[in-house]
C-alpha cells in the first residue's frame, strides 16, 4: 500500500492537472504538501498508513499567549467540525457544529 500511495503522489507532483488549483510539492520521499497563500497548508505524510495533517498560518507579528492560544482553539474547532461531518470524532472537542464549513 505504501508504494501505491507514493506512486499516486509522485504522479500528482510530476503531472499536475489543469483541474488542480494548487500544485502538489514533494517535501521528501514520504511527505507531500499543498500550500495556499493565504490559507491552510495540507500535508500528506506516509507513515505506516497514509495520514493527512492540516496547518493554519498564524501571524506572530503582535502575538500574545492568549491570542496564539485563541487562534489554535479556533482552528481546532473548525477542523473538528469538518471531521465530524465525515464521522470522525476528536476526543474533548465539540463533535457537531451547525455552522456550515466550506
Amino acid at each position: 500500500m505504501q508504494s501505491q500511495i507514493s506512486n499516486i503522489m509522485n504522479d500528482l507532483v510530476q503531472n499536475p492537472s489543469e483541474a488542480m488549483p494548487y500544485q502538489v510539492q514533494a517535501m521528501s520521499q514520504r511527505r507531500w504538501l499543498i500550500e495556499a497563500d493565504p490559507g491552510p497548508i495540507v500535508q500528506l505524510e506516509l507513515l505506516d498508513d497514509g495520514r493527512v495533517t492540516a496547518y493554519k498560518r498564524v501571524s506572530l507579528a503582535s502575538a500574545t499567549a492568549p491570542g496564539v492560544f485563541r487562534q489554535m482553539m479556533e482552528f481546532l474547532q473548525i477542523a473538528s467540525a469538518v471531521l465530524a461531518k465525515r464521522g470522525i470524532g476528536l476526543p474533548g472537542v465539540i463533535s457537531a457544529d451547525d455552522r456550515d464549513v466550506a
